[in-house]
């Protein structure tokens, strides 16, 4: 599959997702692209909105490929993309929460963050959404369950 029939794919399920406003699906794509990957794994971690003062609008977002845990913040006029490299990961510290009940299936598994400590001391912690839809939730689950 090449790059232009993978961001079809992902823009599709971009679109899939309720709620957000024109500009964010066009900049997402642009992050698709340069990650040059073919699987992508996706969720929008946060949005804001601010219709009298445009320069406010902001997203991050964090994708996972094979290679790399890259995260995007972008407005409507610039894109910041920092990439991290998953061979580079020498720590992952998962908090969950599960039901009480001896018997529970994935589902019912809720990942609170994912912190991941890399080899040249930074970090990064991955909390669960603030842009919450159901489609993007189950991405995030998707996404922090692969790393």
């Amino acid at each position: 599959m090449g790059i232009e029939e993978l961001v079809i794919v992902v823009l599709a399920d971009i679109f899939a997702i309720k709620g957000l406003p024109i500009w964010v699906p066009r900049r997402l794509s642009i992050i698709v692209k340069d990650t040059g990957e073919s699987d992508v794994e996706f969720f929008i971690q946060e949005i804001n909105i601010d219709q009298e003062i445009l320069e406010n609008n902001n997203c991050s977002v964090f994708f996972l490929t094979a290679k790399e845990l890259i995260k995007a913040s972008f407005g409507l006029s610039n894109i910041c993309i920092e990439r991290r490299k998953r061979s580079d990961i020498v720590t992952i510290q998962k908090q969950l929460k599960v039901p009480i009940k001896d018997k529970f299936t994935d589902p019912d598994i809720e990942y609170y963050s994912v912190h991941l400590v890399f080899s040249k001391g930074a970090d990064e912690t991955i909390f669960a959404p603030k842009f919450n839809t159901e489609l993007n939730l189950k991405n995030y689950k998707r996404l922090v369950s692969k790393i």
